[in-house]
């Protein structure tokens, strides 16, 4: 099912939300363009550079850098 409402929220062209194979949870994918994502970048300076590593990655989006890998 896709939602306008959420897409808007999160700044997205478009949301598709799904339930996983095995009923455990559900899978949002949020598509978005390349100025949506631009602008999403845009003040992120010096701190995460177009290039990052997994350290700077994982903190950016505050998740364990394993998870980021997985």
């Amino acid at each position: 099912m896709t939602d306008p409402a959420i897409a808007r929220l999160l700044g997205a062209s478009e949301v598709i939300i799904r339930q996983t194979s095995d009923d455990d949870g559900i899978i949002i994918q949020a598509l978005m363009t390349h100025r949506q994502v631009r602008d999403v970048f845009v003040d992120t300076g010096d701190k995460y550079p177009e290039i990052m590593t997994y350290k700077q990655a994982a903190e950016m989006v505050q998740v364990a850098e394993f998870t980021l890998k997985g």
